[in-house]
């Protein structure tokens, strides 16, 4: 990612695709190494993200990004009673 005290030029907000996999991996476990989580705590495979998200739908990640660079995510699921 690009240093954020250089000027923003563009941010856009996407939903993520099946190609987003291994970011959305990525992105998660340095979450988890932030949050001192140990390996073992975080089995995501980029597989399983390709199955419980794109495939089982289980939830909708959306990706953001800045001057073209990802720079978050979003995760989210609807639940309805």
């Amino acid at each position: 990612m690009k240093n954020l005290k250089n000027e923003i030029d563009s941010v856009r907000i996407r939903s993520a695709t099946i190609e987003d996999s291994d970011l959305i991996v990525d992105m998660v476990k340095k979450l988890g190494i932030y949050e001192k989580a140990s390996p073992e705590d975080m089995p995501m495979t980029s597989d399983l993200i390709k199955k419980n998200i794109f495939i089982n739908r289980y939830c909708e990640v959306l990706i953001a990004e800045i001057n073209n660079n990802s720079a978050g995510l979003c995760t989210f699921y609807f639940n309805f009673f």
